[in-house]
């Protein structure tokens, strides 16, 4: 939407993945790697970041835990 303002990321999983936020053309800009004995991702921004209404949000997990596994997670906006 226009003015939209991004604020940042919460996701999840079964087991150890990397979660990364891309903004745009494929610009990784916010990290965040999960374990085994910490399976929850977040990323909340200090000052909330306003994103161009044409631009792309992907929000994506590497898995590394060797199996197949389930991951899910939102993007935090405004």
């Amino acid at each position: 939407p226009a003015n939209f303002k991004l604020r940042g990321f919460v996701a999840s999983g079964e087991g150890q993945g990397l979660f990364y936020l891309q903004v745009g053309a494929g610009t990784t800009k916010y990290v965040y790697r999960t374990s085994i004995a910490d399976k929850n991702a977040q990323v909340v921004l200090p000052n909330p970041e306003t994103i161009p209404s044409s631009t792309n949000l992907f929000l994506k997990v590497d898995n590394e835990n060797g199996n197949s596994v389930n991951y899910e997670g939102v993007v935090i906006g405004e």
